[in-house]
């Protein structure tokens, strides 16, 4: 009768011991997930915080782009390639900001080009006030404008992207 008891005491002390063993484990397993769930969420947030400043950088290039006042200024004043820098983020980590960010960063080429095609050295106004000229003598001036526009309503577009994005990560 004492060999059973033993016994009993013995296998409970096994059951109880690798229960707790197990336990440990997957506590610990649970830990390391939530830990690597939390760090690749911050590492998002980081990712659309940078994107975010790329956008508003970008507009910065606008508000130039806009002021240049010779041919040299024109011609060397580049999309800015930070706007490279947020279609690899939206490539690299988002894909669902990918085409809003590559119709941005294209529009703001085809603005490049197209602001270049009324730039007139004789004129002595800045490329922005050009063009606006050319917007106000142009047969069609709302289709004119609407090219104007494009980049700023794509800009938008991509930040209300990068929202909804960022909503994936909030609280997470």
């Amino acid at each position: 009768m004492a060999d059973d008891s033993n016994l009993t005491a013995v296998m409970i002390g096994a059951v109880a011991g690798i229960s707790g063993q197990l336990l440990t484990q997957l506590f610990g397993h649970v830990a390391i997930i939530i830990d690597r769930r939390y760090t690749r969420h911050s590492r998002h947030r980081e990712r659309l915080e940078e994107m975010s400043d790329l956008v508003t950088s970008s507009l910065e290039w606008l508000q130039t782009f806009g002021a240049a006042n010779s041919l040299e200024a024109v011609v060397s004043s580049k999309p800015p390639l930070k706007c490279r820098r947020i279609m690899t983020l939206a490539s690299l980590y988002f894909p669902a900001l990918v085409d809003p960010a590559r119709e941005y960063h294209n529009s703001l080429i085809q603005y490049h080009n197209w602001c270049i095609s009324f730039y007139d050295s004789h004129v002595p106004a800045p490329l922005g006030a050009q063009v606006q000229m050319a917007i106000q003598n142009s047969n069609t001036p709302d289709k004119l404008k609407e090219i104007q526009m494009r980049p700023l309503f794509l800009r938008q577009k991509l930040d209300d992207a990068i929202e909804a994005e960022a909503k994936k990560f909030i609280n997470a």
